[in-house]
């Protein structure tokens, strides 16, 4: 699947602690960059936006 015409963000929650990344293309794959390690028993709540405007989310626990 191409990830041309993609956008979405990823919100990371640990605690009290909560930060929103901004996922953008590279390649063939969406990526971020938190300004800190993600610690272990997050939450990372995925949104995803395709080129034809639907929507999709997906939720993750490390």
């Amino acid at each position: 699947m191409s990830s041309k015409g993609l956008s979405g963000s990823a919100l990371v929650s640990s605690g009290a602690g909560r930060e929103t990344l901004t996922l953008v293309v590279a390649d063939n794959a969406l990526t971020a960059e938190a300004k800190q390690d993600i610690a272990p028993g997050s939450t990372i709540s995925i949104t995803l936006k395709g080129a034809d405007g639907k929507t999709g989310q997906a939720k993750f626990k490390k």
